[in-house]
């Protein structure tokens, strides 16, 4: 029951959608790719997108000029998305405001290197058993190192490293290649023996592995990167080298002091666990961070590398259970860079890391550097494909929907509860009853991308369409598996955006939510996710208004998709006349200034009840037939007398050339057929 007289013809104006990445023909599992010399070209950006690329990194390690990164950007923001072959969008291929794929920006982080090496030589071999002296102090003017000599100083540039280390430690340069074993500690040096030989060049990593670094969460370079981040609109921001919930807490707060205004949205921090202290206070480090990056690459070299495997288990499985996305990234495809092929234990890499539980896997110098960018994500798309049939029990041999039931309930229980219950409540069911009745898809409509997340941390095993007001809170949702944001433009005028963090309530605006769910089904029908005879089950949440009951409805709701037009029934209450039941068709090219030129003549009809015979040429072609009511087919404008009240009921017809019947039982105690007028 509505009170007052909601104007359906804002709900019966034309929507426009758009979006990102084919629900079936895409894989569960996102994939990041690294944008580099090898795919800065719109012509190879547009690839990766059409590929499946969901996220875009863009490495920040050596970015001096951020006149290169604002290139990259402008690229995956102008690259077309499925949007353009939805028909009637009022959007060009190349909007920026139809385009789903997020920006990720990597931070250099606070790490220790090595500095100019003596004579400042461009490298030197540190031969096995070499005396190695690591000092802050410059040693660019020592004489350079020649074979034969037994030991050499080398640049490192952490002041505290004496007090860090100890005799017996480990110190590994460039990734690990070369290893030092501290054997003195000096006041303001360290000396060490190489146990291997091997080249060292300057301003390469080096790592301490088992040590606690006294290092800041931020360093100067990395503020002026995070700040360009929100000025620029980046989606995510990986934090490098975390140690704790302090680093993310302090880079958050660093952020809030960066946006200009409340109304900015602030990128999220992705904390990138690359340490043996990342690992000990990861729960503390989840608990503050909006996800997670298991950058294998440096946590390999800090903890023995037979642990890697079973830190990331850990990890995985962790944010799984608080539905926060996790990244799995480093070597996924490394021989990529040089063969079209992957090799047998790197697919095998990339399937165990989609099995654990990843909500996505990165593409790092495959795609940046490699010879093989767009063949590469291919071939990572093609496993996780494989990957998600295997952990969704969709594989080839089929599973029955009992047995996937039994799997939907095991997997939420292992999901930590949200603390707003109702939601969580909702999220959980709609994924069991798309377990228990094979559903197709799962559709919401959300306006801050909660409603999308709630539901994707219960890990569906059917994709997740979620139709979101604004480009921003869309491209929020890349990293989450399962989800496929479309931008839904629900606001008249196709230009005109809502509050960024959604904070205006749509329903205001006079946007049915039965409008919404019948056009979103009708999306992902004309967009192939869905065909005649799938079910869909389709999740939203209202906010009450002043007069009320609720403050806020939650609704699962369970549709079959065919090929029908949706109508709206709406039964018109007056004081002075019999009841008036109007069916008005979702037009979807409509515009509603069209509807708004017939309001005259159509509040007229409904308060005197016109007969259908005598309708103007503005009315439908339908009128329902029905004893002792006076009914008329009309399109209902903006008609805000406060005698009206109104019932409204979203009914679905089959539609065919010459008739059309709808059914609808027990409105007003009685079955009402649907007619065309002849």
């Amino acid at each position: 029951m509505m009170r007052g007289a909601r104007p359906l013809a804002r709900a019966a104006r034309r929507l426009s959608t758009s979006c990102e990445g084919k629900a079936y023909a895409g894989a569960m599992t996102k994939v990041v790719c690294t944008l580099g010399p090898a795919t800065e070209t719109q012509e190879r950006v547009q690839e990766l997108c059409d590929a499946g690329m969901a996220c875009a990194r863009l490495n920040f390690s050596h970015v001096t000029d951020y006149s290169e990164p604002a290139a990259k950007m402008e690229l995956v923001r102008a690259a077309r998305g499925e949007h353009a072959k939805l028909e009637g969008t009022i959007h060009d291929a190349g909007s920026r405001h139809a385009n789903l794929r997020a920006v990720l920006l990597d931070t250099k982080g606070p790490e220790v290197r090595t500095g100019t090496l003596p004579g400042n030589a461009d490298s030197f071999i540190i031969e096995d058993g070499m005396e190695v002296i690591c000092t802050f102090d410059d040693v660019s003017s020592d004489p350079e190192v020649k074979a034969g000599d037994s030991t050499c100083r080398l640049h490192v540039d952490y002041e505290s490293l004496p007090s860090t280390v100890a005799v017996g430690s480990k110190i590994l340069l460039d990734d690990g290649l070369i290893s030092l074993q501290v054997t003195s500690i000096g006041s303001d040096s360290v000396t060490a023996i190489a146990e291997n030989s091997g080249p060292i060049k300057a301003r390469k990593g080096v790592n301490l592995p088992g040590s606690i670094l006294d290092l800041p969460a931020l360093t100067p370079k990395d503020k002026e990167d995070i700040q360009w981040a929100v000025e620029t609109g980046a989606d995510f921001v990986a934090l490098s080298f975390v140690r704790s919930a302090r680093n993310v807490r302090s880079c958050r707060a660093f952020m809030e002091r960066c946006c200009p205004d409340q109304k900015t949205r602030m990128p999220q921090i992705i904390s990138k666990i690359e340490n043996q202290e990342g690992v000990d206070n990861f729960d503390e480090i989840l608990e503050a961070s909006d996800g997670v990056m298991v950058a294998r690459g440096d946590l390999g070299v800090e903890i023995d590398f037979e642990k890697v495997f079973a830190a990331q288990r850990y990890m995985v499985d962790a944010c799984n259970r608080v539905g926060k996305p996790v990244i799995v990234a480093t070597q996924m495809l490394d021989s990529m860079m040089r063969q079209p092929r992957p090799t047998r234990a790197e697919v095998t890499d990339v399937a165990a890391a989609v099995l654990d539980g990843a909500d996505a896997v990165m593409l790092s110098g495959e795609t940046a550097a490699g010879k093989y960018p767009i063949e590469s994500l291919q071939a990572m798309k093609s496993i996780i494909r494989e990957a998600d049939a295997i952990i969704d029990g969709k594989s080839r041999e089929g599973e029955t929907s009992g047995k996937s039931y039994a799997r939907s309930a095991q997997k939420s229980a292992n999901v930590v509860p949200l603390q707003d219950v109702e939601l969580d409540a909702v999220a959980r069911a709609a994924c069991r009853a798309a377990d228990a009745l094979d559903a197709k898809l799962i559709t919401c409509v959300t306006r801050s991308g909660q409603l999308a997340k709630a539901v994707a941390r219960h890990r569906p095993s059917i994709p997740i369409v979620a139709f979101c007001y604004t480009a921003e809170v869309g491209r929020s949702l890349a990293l989450h598996r399962a989800v496929t944001p479309i931008l839904l433009d629900a606001v008249r005028g196709s230009e005109q955006k809502m509050d960024l963090n959604g904070a205006e309530n749509p329903y205001e605006k006079g946007t049915s939510m039965g409008l919404l769910r019948a056009e979103s089904i009708r999306t992902c029908r004309e967009l192939g996710y869905v065909t005649d005879g799938d079910r869909v089950v389709s999740v939203d949440r209202a906010l009450g208004k002043a007069h009320d009951a609720f403050a806020v409805a939650q609704t699962l709701k369970i549709y079959t998709a065919c090929k029908r037009t949706a109508f709206f029934c709406t039964i018109v209450r007056s004081a002075h006349n019999p009841p008036l039941i109007i069916f008005s068709p979702v037009a979807q090219h409509r515009p509603a200034g069209a509807v708004r030129e017939t309001r005259d003549a159509l509040v007229e009809t409904i308060c005197f009840g016109t007969p259908a015979n005598e309708q103007g040429p503005e009315a439908q072609e339908f009128a329902v037939r029905g004893s002792g009511v006076p009914l008329v087919g009309a399109v209902l404008a903006d008609a805000g007398q406060d005698f009206l009240a109104f019932d409204e009921v979203l009914v679905v017809a089959d539609v065919a050339v010459n008739v059309t019947m709808i059914f609808i039982q027990n409105l007003f105690d009685r079955q009402l057929a649907l007619a065309p007028i002849r």
